[in-house]
């Protein structure tokens, strides 16, 4: 549901920017369709990566790059203007998937949501540059507060005058299904 909404056209280039195991990378993948689209995914763990790959291999995704990066370091792969998209899945609280984990919410700390607060933002800040002009990023989080998902929107937005707001989706989670959040972000200029 978080990239549902996005265009993909014959060589688009796209960052998965904190891929993980690479489950919204695969369903990218599986909505291009028969575009020629490359894809870089991306993490700052080693093994997620590797599970990306081995899933990735198995469900036949083609022009795929796997690389891990330092948190907030730009090398030569993720240059200014250089992607037409970027999901940027960014780490949270996870409040909004506790129903399949209830005790992660015991564990979390005012000062968590304030770290990770700092994190959501300079991600954006950090690799923002890397899209093209008139390409999109999308911002998602599997978290319900306001504080890591529109705040921080709007707090990247009041600086980074390059960028207007698209759409955003909430979802609450059900006994059935986890809560989200996303927003599109485009690059005008």
């Amino acid at each position: 549901q978080i990239i549902e909404d996005w265009v993909f056209n014959d060589n688009d280039f796209v960052l998965d920017l904190c891929a993980g195991a690479g489950g919204k990378l695969l369903q990218m993948a599986a909505l291009v369709g028969n575009k020629d689209i490359h894809f870089l995914a991306t993490d700052i763990v080693a093994w997620k990566l590797k599970n990306l790959a081995f899933r990735a291999r198995k469900a036949k995704v083609g022009h795929l790059e796997v690389k891990q990066i330092k948190p907030f370091q730009k090398d030569k792969s993720l240059k200014e203007q250089s992607f037409d998209k970027i999901l940027i899945d960014a780490p949270c609280s996870g409040s909004g998937v506790w129903g399949r984990f209830p005790d992660a919410k015991y564990k979390l700390q005012v000062s968590d949501i304030e770290e990770l607060n700092d994190t959501q933002l300079k991600l954006l800040h950090t690799y923002s540059p890397c899209v093209k002009v008139g390409g999109e990023i999308i911002y998602a989080t599997c978290s319900v507060f306001p504080s890591e998902n529109n705040q921080i929107v709007k707090a990247f937005l009041k600086k980074e005058k390059d960028f207007e707001f698209i759409q955003d989706k909430w979802i609450a989670p059900t006994a059935l299904n986890d809560g989200f959040y996303s927003a599109r972000l485009k690059r005008i200029r």
